[in-house]
């Protein structure tokens, strides 16, 4: 025999058939691994916020815990009691800074003398509106 003679193609396809066969079973392999892995991501993500998720949480609970042991303090109570609701202990001396009639303060923080500064209008506000519309309308005008 020789070593281009007839059996070369012969084992040329032999060879061919096994080159297909084996891509045909990596290709159901792939297939039948992508749903599983596919999958198996998906889960590995959904696992990764769920745990962050558990870290935001442990931490609003660590500050509602810290909130619930401020507010079994008798004095952080009392302490705030007295500042957001203005209240006042039994005894205690309330002290309430009127300024005087004389000087109204002005928005430049300076005061000025009230027999110079110019009165409010006395009436309801629908009063004074009406009052500006009426004194720019003349009749006969």
């Amino acid at each position: 025999m020789s070593v281009g003679g007839p059996a070369a193609p012969a084992a040329r396809a032999g060879l061919l058939r096994q080159t297909l066969a084996l891509g045909l079973a990596l290709a159901i392999v792939a297939v039948a691994v992508a749903g599983p892995l596919r999958s198996y991501i998906a889960r590995q993500s959904d696992l990764a916020a769920a745990q962050q998720q558990i870290e935001r949480l442990q931490a609003q609970k660590a500050a509602l815990e810290e909130r619930k042991r401020a507010l079994s303090d008798p004095d952080y109570v009392a302490a705030e009691a007295r500042r957001r609701l203005q209240y006042v202990s039994p005894g205690q001396t309330v002290y309430r800074v009127i300024p005087p009639k004389s000087a109204t303060p002005t928005s430049s923080g300076s005061t000025t003398d009230a027999k110079t500064a110019t009165p409010p209008a006395a009436g309801p506000w629908y009063a004074k509106l009406w009052d500006t519309v009426s004194a720019d309308v003349q009749p006969g005008g």
